[in-house]
Formats: structure tokens, sequence, C-alpha cells
């Protein structure tokens, strides 16, 4: 910065992070103590349900193993769950990149709702992304004949899914070439690889070295 401040301020910034990581850890542990304690008594679309939105939580904190293990047992629980095969496949298109396994699972949400429109379109889109342009055509198709209310309450028979990005403005963000392995990271929800991997950079960063001083 123009009073040489940059560095202290990264790093003041960068404690503050980690203080919010693990506050958010703490608060989903207890979010899987009242599920756990719902799970006792629930019917199994119930606890299909609480699965999901343990798995959700856990997707968006990056920790996708124990997210895919809830997606798992739901699935299990009902295999026809329209949101436990979504959160899958964004789970895998957006966090793991497995977009075999996200087409998989946008297929079979499709499967178990054809009407259900989000779902249609994520399968539409991750058959376009992976080349196969003639069936992406014809899944889609079905949308652009959708006469229905686009505010009618049968348009959102989904959870709100938090792990689609949200991009504010259309132009794309670059970051610095020397932090652009910690903004990766930091994409895939690996929180924490991501600190280290700036504290890593901001250590050979020239435009974060203390100031000189005069004469020095």
């Amino acid at each position: 910065g123009r009073f040489g401040d940059d560095a202290s301020r990264v790093h003041e910034h960068l404690a503050t992070l980690e203080k919010s990581l693990a506050a958010w850890d703490d608060a989903l542990r207890i979010l899987e103590a009242s599920i756990a304690r719902d799970l006792a008594n629930a019917t199994p679309q119930a606890a299909t349900r609480l699965h999901v939105t343990v798995a959700l939580a856990l997707a968006e904190r990056g920790r996708v193993d124990e997210a895919q293990k809830r997606l798992a047992t739901a699935t299990t629980l009902s295999p026809r769950h329209v949101d436990a095969h979504t959160v899958l496949g964004l789970v895998h298109s957006q966090l793991t990149l497995d977009m075999a396994a996200a087409t998989k699972a946008f297929r079979e949400a499709v499967e178990a709702d054809p009407t259900a429109p989000l779902q249609r379109y994520l399968l539409a889109k991750a058959l376009a992304d992976g080349g196969a342009i003639d069936e992406a055509a014809a899944v889609g198709l079905r949308l652009r004949n959708d006469k229905r209310d686009p505010d009618g309450p049968d348009r959102s028979p989904f959870l709100r899914i938090s792990l689609i990005p949200e991009v504010p403005g259309s132009e794309p963000y670059f970051p610095p070439v020397l932090y652009a392995d910690a903004f990766a990271l930091m994409g895939q929800g690996r929180y924490e690889a991501a600190v280290t991997a700036i504290k890593a950079a901001s250590r050979t960063d020239p435009l974060l070295s203390p100031p000189t001083t005069a004469g020095a």
C-alpha cells in the first residue's frame, strides 16, 4: 500500500480467515449433533432430507469425502430422491471436478423427476461441457418447450443449492500468478491449504516486502 502496510494487513486478514474457518467447523459440529438426534426417530424419507442437508453444509466447507458419504447414505435410503442426486452432481462438478460422476448424478436426478427444470438444465450443461452436444440438445429441448409459469410452485422442487457459483459481474477475475494456486484451492473448498499457499506466496511477494528506509 501507499504506507508500506500491506504485509501486516495481509497477515491480519489471514488470521481472521483462520478464526472464521474454526468458527465454521464449530457450527458444523453443532449441526451434525442436532441432525444425529433427529435421525434417531426419522422416517427413511425424513432421514434422506437430513443427510442431504448435512452433505450440502459439509461440501460448502470443503469436506468433500464426508459429504459424499452422507449422499451415499441418502441415495441408499431413497434411490429416487432428486435433491440427493442433484447435490452429488454439484459436489462432483464444482469440487471433485469428476464430470463423468457429475453427469451420472444429474442424469439420475432427471430420471427421478423428468419435470424438474434445474436438474434438466444441469444435465444438459454437463453433457455439453463433455462434448455430447446432440444429447445435450435433446435433454434441453424440454426446457425450451416448457410453458409453465416460471414463478409456479412446481418449478423449484429442490433445495436451494449454494454450491452453484454466483458471479456478480461478467468480467473474469485473474489473481496474480504468485497466488494462482491458492485461489484454485479456495475454489475447490480446500481453505486450509489455500491459507498455507497464500502464506508461502506472501513470503516471496516483493510487494509485501518490508519498506526500506532512506539511506539503507
